[in-house]
């Protein structure tokens, strides 16, 4: 995804899934339910930012709002969990700002 337009796009795509590959990719909707805990994503409150080029590689990168309006973080789909049947999603920085620091994008 390299332009806005194509984020607005992958993240309404992703909001149109079906139970089944939400389970499989353990995105589900928070809402006015229950807090999703980690290792699930909660759709509601995730933008993704950046996905696999090639269709089989499940890699996602997406901000997570759970932990601050302002500075969320950063989570990746985690493909070591593949074994068994499904992704879940791990920490890769506590704050957005900490990932932009690592990647030196300033």
């Amino acid at each position: 995804m390299t332009t806005i337009d194509e984020l607005r796009l992958h993240n309404r795509l992703i909001a149109q899934l079906d139970a089944g590959t939400m389970q499989f990719f353990q995105i589900r909707r928070g809402g006015a339910g229950q807090p999703i805990a980690m290792p699930w994503l909660d759709l509601d409150q995730a933008v993704f930012i950046a996905e696999c080029r090639y269709a089989g590689d499940d890699i996602a990168v997406a901000l997570d709002y759970r932990t601050s309006p302002i500075d969320p973080r950063v989570l990746a789909t985690d493909t070591a969990t593949l074994a068994q049947q499904h992704l879940s999603w791990r920490q890769v920085t506590p704050t957005l700002s900490q990932f932009i620091d690592a990647l030196h994008l300033h």
